[in-house]
């Protein structure tokens, strides 16, 4: 498993080992240019589908058993096609319109716009300055 995650060993031969064999694509796709998540996920099914132990998948891949059994749960009710894409529709805050302009305004304005760089000091050093003169 180590070298079909290195890329040594060719990933075409590994279809007879899955129950679904159209899952083949994804899962190669996953191991060449996926995430390390999606990686993971697709050595996951591969080895669990080689007859590997979960223990062993985990310590290999650097993921709790508990992950693997979830991932491994996963593919046999829904498939490839939901355990690569997940369950919900995650919508990155970086590609909100609205948020991204509003924090280019907030970069962009001046810092007493907001309140910053006020003469806060100012007041608190003349009480220091008065209260050294009576004192002394």
């Amino acid at each position: 498993m180590l070298g079909v995650l290195q890329g040594k060993n060719p990933v075409d031969d590994l279809g007879g080992w899955l129950k679904r064999p159209a899952d083949l694509d994804i899962l190669i796709d996953a191991i060449e240019d996926g995430g390390l998540k999606q990686r993971n996920k697709a050595m996951v099914i591969l080895a669990q589908q080689h007859g590997i132990p979960r223990r062993t998948i985990s310590r290999l891949l650097h993921i709790t058993p508990k992950t693997v059994t979830a991932y491994c749960r996963v593919y046999s009710i829904y498939g490839c096609e939901r355990l690569m894409e997940g369950f919900y529709r995650r919508v990155k805050k970086s590609d909100d319109d609205l948020r991204q302009n509003t924090l280019f305004a907030v970069l962009h304005a001046p810092p007493s716009a907001y309140g910053f760089n006020v003469d806060v000091h100012g007041p608190i050093l003349r009480l220091r300055y008065r209260f050294r003169k009576t004192s002394s």
